[in-house]
């Protein structure tokens, strides 16, 4: 089936926006005269998009968003929609050159328009060797949404600037953020941490929770893993990861109040047994040996050239 709609896919589609009488706008592409017809047909005012007013429209159609060149187009529908106006997109499917679902559902939330529903419109029918209909029993399963010619998703403009901004900012990517110390006594020595899920030896770090900045984090990691408060100092590494998609914050730091050399080997107390073995402060050189190695390389890198960003 080629990536594109057809007159049944068309009229199928055209059941998931009801009714269908009221204020349409279409886009361009080339289904956009057949798609016409039957909004006509169906009791539809019927505008092209580049003609409608602004505010005039109960339901914008999209036809086929292009790769690269959505953004002008969506920018059109968003300006026409009225307020919960309905955005119906089509675009080609992943393995025919075009859009993956998730991408679809992204561009349109960056317009306030929310995900009512997603389908990967005939790929039930491609799959049973049937004819191009909607099936939304297959068509909507989340692992056949990339798998089919085409991807449409039909979505909801935002009622004001409150609902517009919680849908935009809904579709923004998710990162790991965490935040770590090295952390340093009068001696030199580093603030490690055994860490019995990761199995090795590690500096005091973990995720910054919600509403808590990273210097934050880094000193209750400090405190909570190696029973040591600390004074955070400048922000010596940031360190970046593509999987999972993470971001670490790497702060100097020293102990407060600084132990005596009694303290340094017998004060050390975690509050996370479950999670850390051990805890001592170890000289810097085999500090670098004893850790994972690629706590050490952050360690080594941030010593080396303080405050830089580095990818993993």
């Amino acid at each position: 089936m080629p990536a594109r709609l057809t007159a049944g896919l068309l009229a199928d589609l055209l059941r998931l926006v009801p009714p269908p009488a009221g204020s349409v706008a279409v886009a361009p592409g080339d289904a956009r005269l057949e798609l016409t017809r039957l909004l006509v047909r169906a009791g539809s005012e019927v505008a092209d998009l580049e003609d409608a007013a602004a505010g005039s429209a109960d339901t914008v159609i999209v036809p086929e968003l292009r790769r690269g060149a959505g953004e002008p187009v969506l920018a059109q529908a968003d300006n026409v929609l009225r307020p919960h106006g309905r955005l119906l997109a089509c675009a080609p499917g992943h393995l025919h050159g075009g859009l993956r679902a998730r991408e679809l559902v992204t561009a349109l939330g960056h317009f306030g328009v929310a995900d009512v529903l997603t389908v990967a419109p005939g790929v039930g029918a491609l799959l049973r060797g049937g004819n191009a209909i909607v099936d939304l029993d297959i068509d909507r399963e989340p692992g056949l949404l990339d798998a089919g010619p085409l991807v449409a998703v039909l979505g909801r403009r935002a009622r004001d600037l409150k609902e517009r901004s919680q849908t935009f900012f809904a579709t923004l990517p998710r990162k790991v953020v965490a935040a770590a110390v090295c952390c340093r006594d009068g001696r030199g020595r580093l603030l490690c941490v055994e860490d019995l899920f990761k199995g090795h030896w590690t500096i005091p770090g973990g995720v910054v929770d919600a509403d808590e900045a990273p210097d934050a984090a880094a000193a209750r990691e400090a405190l909570e893993e190696a029973g040591v408060a600390v004074e955070v100092g400048a922000l010596i590494g940031v360190f970046t990861a593509a999987w999972p998609d993470r971001i670490t914050f790497l702060f100097a730091a020293t102990p407060v109040p600084a132990p005596t050399d009694a303290g340094a080997r017998t004060g050390l107390r975690t509050r996370h047994r479950h999670e850390i073995g051990a805890v001592e402060w170890v000289p810097w050189d085999d500090a670098l040996t004893r850790v994972a190695a690629y706590v050490g390389e952050q360690l080594r890198l941030s010593a080396s050239e303080p405050g830089r960003v580095w990818r993993s």
